[in-house]
């Protein structure tokens, strides 16, 4: 079977800061976050099930974000929901991949937009380097 690469994508709307920032982001402020979540693998063989063909079901994805990240993010005060260090766009990305790798080890990386020209994007491969670097 081919191997494929797939992507969905997500909204939400929060409220951070960076209370060490030296521009305005170190205020209380909200974004609608774009997220997108890529997954890649082989598809499954085609033989009836119910993800035949598929790498992973795009409505799997859709049920662990909802469940794994929106619920602790839509309409939420990041810097009190989410367990990172900074609420950073990349540091978000970060734990959202390891969020959603825990029940879809297809999914290999996570972009997070705050703008429709700000995003930050974290990879399988840049997990395992920040593990390495621990």
């Amino acid at each position: 079977m081919p191997t494929a690469t797939i992507a969905k994508e997500f909204t939400f709307d929060a409220a951070h800061s960076l209370p060490n920032s030296d521009g305005p982001c170190k205020r209380l402020h909200g974004h609608t976050y774009h997220v997108m979540v890529v997954a890649r693998g082989r598809t499954q063989p085609v033989d009836g099930r119910a993800e035949e063909g598929m790498v992973v079901d795009f409505t799997r994805i859709k049920e662990v974000f909802k469940r794994r990240v929106e619920a602790r993010c839509d309409h939420q005060y990041l810097n009190e929901t989410v367990p990172v260090e900074r609420t950073t766009a990349e540091l978000l990305a970060a734990w959202m991949l390891g969020e959603l790798r825990a029940e879809l080890p297809q999914v290999v990386a996570v972009r997070v937009s705050e703008t429709p020209s700000s995003w930050a994007e974290v990879t399988l491969d840049d997990l395992r380097t920040m593990a390495e670097e621990a």
